[in-house]
């Protein structure tokens, strides 16, 4: 062999290897481009969000589903069940033919795919339907959620949208409105939850489902009114609102004179029971003389009990309520709860606030009597008995990562990395938050656990596969003579990052190293324990593009006595402590039958059992300052 032909062998070689990685690592003439992420406008935009047409009634009432059409459909809705989306369009019918007729396999219709989780339909008349019959859309239907299973939110919007313009089978319209109503509360849509929970609750013909359907018709109402949806016209509306605006009343008496107008005017109405049940637990808030606040002043959470106590006290001051006084105590004075309880158990018409410590907590939730309720400030650790007159207020981080979960599915993404702090707290969050994911039908997770701040850019890079990347450079730079540039890149399969961080130093160090190894183009979801809690642009700009769950308090005003040079976790602490004096007024209230809601400045606040489940809203930070995504 020449030299030549040497020469021209060495340079197919090469060739060939160039092309078979060029794949996995793009190579470059001009020089490497920045990371993204920056303040050079290099952000994407946020996901556009998504609402389908109300529709209160079925437009006509046309002939349900046949049963053994619907027998086919056992096997999408299925896989659906467990996230599979590939499973559910592989087992979907295929219409063959243009109007109804009898079932055939596969092999029969000539048209399937083979297998026996695909089956089709036989037509057995040759003209056209002048509208679609049941079974068609019924197919419809479960191609638009199979897109939504993907997370291609638009196709499955406008799916929705189309049968939601025509006429619809009853059994159709009511699980349609019903995956509306869920996709509704996950994206925080207030006036659409409550509209179509009052289109299923007219709808409705099942006894069975009604009391659940009259539950989240109830707290949709106490929604809207919390965040000033907007007037919502309608005689099936109004009642529900009326009763949710007299909710939101801080004034026990100015509640019991308009409970007794709002019963005189629908006394057979279905909310009737709970307004009775609002009327006399008003009634005993009414009565309540003191307040009682325990917590700890001095000790290792000297500083946390400072917080909590001025935030309490400020709200009292401000509010100046008549015939209303408090009293603050030290919890570390008391060897236990329980004889700290002994020791107030004696006070009528109060209501104890406190403690703070779990463990305390736990105790004192255990031995509540009717006699001294308690509002506890914390959660016990652990399975710990509760007693019926005891209501748990706290910032439980695991609230919020369960509700991170549920914004990003809402928002499409569906395959994601999870960043985490190594420790009990990283592994409590990430409990809570794949629990969630799981629920909804995510993708597997890949998952990174960072420690010390030295490791977070390899944790990040491998994560991100950029170390794959890398590898992969250096051999192809190893082939060419002269040298060749090469870009590195991360991982593309994904469509999302949650960043749980236990502070907003942490977040603040590590959002700008994701845009630094090319994922700053990624939709990156935190914790409220991101937020500074300042509106300092020079501390929030390392968090710009972060998408985080927002305290009320951070875009509204601040909490009484609040100083604006107070931030990070006292700041919450504060607001806090301004929350649990409003919610004292109102203990009977919140613990009763009625359950209502309230709008507080930490969160928006619903009771679960003993525990007031905390719902925030999803925020940004551009240009250092709060927005909304």
């Amino acid at each position: 062999m020449t030299a030549f032909s040497q020469r021209l062998s060495a340079q197919r070689l090469t060739a060939t290897l160039l092309i078979v990685f060029l794949a996995a690592c793009e190579t470059v003439d001009s020089p490497l481009p920045g990371r993204v992420g920056y303040e050079d406008g290099s952000r994407p935009a946020p996901a556009e969000e998504t609402s389908e047409p109300v529709v209160l009634v079925p437009r006509e009432k046309i002939p349900g589903l046949d049963p053994i059409d619907a027998v086919l459909f056992e096997p999408v809705e299925e896989a659906l069940a467990q996230g599979d989306w590939v499973a559910a369009s592989m087992a979907m019918p295929v219409p063959v033919g243009t109007s109804g007729g009898v079932l055939a396999d596969a092999e029969s219709a000539g048209e399937a795919p083979e297998g026996d989780a695909q089956k089709s339909i036989a037509r057995t008349s040759d003209s056209v339907a002048a509208t679609p019959t049941s079974l068609d859309l019924w197919i419809d239907y479960y191609h638009a959620r199979i897109h939504g299973a993907r997370g291609d939110l638009r196709v499955e919007q406008e799916g929705r949208s189309a049968l939601l313009n025509q006429a619809l089978p009853v059994d159709l319209f009511e699980r349609l409105q019903t995956d509306l109503l869920a996709q509704s509360r996950l994206r925080g849509d207030t006036r659409g939850r409550f509209t179509r929970a009052l289109a299923l609750d007219e709808t409705n013909r099942d006894d069975e489902k009604r009391p659940q359907l009259e539950i989240e018709l109830w707290q949709a109402a106490q929604d809207v009114v919390a965040h000033s949806a907007g007037p919502i016209d309608g005689d099936l509306a109004k009642p529900w609102l009326e009763l949710a605006s007299i909710a939101a009343q801080s004034s026990a008496a100015a509640s019991v004179e308009a409970l007794d107008r709002w019963i005189a005017r629908y006394p057979q109405h279905a909310a009737a029971e709970r307004a009775d049940s609002l009327r006399a637990a008003a009634l005993r808030d009414a009565q309540t003389q003191e307040l009682v606040l325990l917590l700890p002043l001095s000790g290792n959470l000297e500083r946390a009990g400072e917080a909590l106590s001025n935030g309490f006290l400020a709200a009292y001051y401000e509010d100046q309520p008549a015939g209303l006084s408090v009293s603050v105590m030290d919890s570390r004075r008391f060897d236990t709860m329980e004889d700290a309880y002994a020791t107030l158990a004696e006070r009528s018409n109060s209501v104890l606030i406190g403690p703070l410590g779990k463990r305390q907590v736990g105790e004192i939730s255990a031995i509540a009597k009717s006699e001294l309720p308690v509002l506890t400030l914390n959660r016990p650790e652990g399975k710990t008995v509760i007693s019926e007159s005891t209501l748990q207020l706290s910032l439980a981080p695991e609230d919020e990562a369960q509700q991170l979960a549920a914004s990003a599915y809402a928002r499409g993404a569906r395959r994601v990395l999870l960043l985490r702090p190594q420790g009990i707290w990283g592994d409590r969050m990430e409990e809570a938050l794949l629990s969630r994911w799981n629920e909804l039908g995510g993708a597997s997770m890949q998952r990174g656990v960072f420690n010390q701040a030295s490791t977070y850019s390899d944790v990040i890079k491998a994560s991100l596969g950029i170390g794959e990347s890398s590898a992969r450079s250096l051999v192809i730079r190893r082939l060419f003579e002269p040298k060749v540039e090469t870009q590195e890149r991360r991982r593309q399969d994904l469509d999302a990052i949650f960043l749980l961080c236990k502070s907003s130093e942490e977040a603040r160090a590590l959002k700008p190293l994701i845009n630094y190894h090319y994922a700053g183009d990624l939709p990156v979801y935190a914790l409220s324990t991101a937020d500074t809690g300042s509106n300092n642009a020079a501390i929030n700009r390392d968090l710009n593009g972060l998408l985080f769950l927002s305290m009320p308090w951070r875009t509204g005003e601040l909490p009484p006595g609040l100083s604006e040079d107070t931030s990070g976790s006292f700041a919450a602490l504060h607001a806090l402590g301004a929350d649990a004096y409003a919610l004292a007024r109102r203990w009977w209230r919140v613990h009763s039958q009625a359950a209502p809601g309230f709008s507080g400045l930490t969160a928006s606040l619903q009771p679960d059992g003993a525990a007031l489940q905390r719902r925030l809203k999803l925020a940004t930070f551009e240009g250092g300052a709060i927005a909304a995504p």
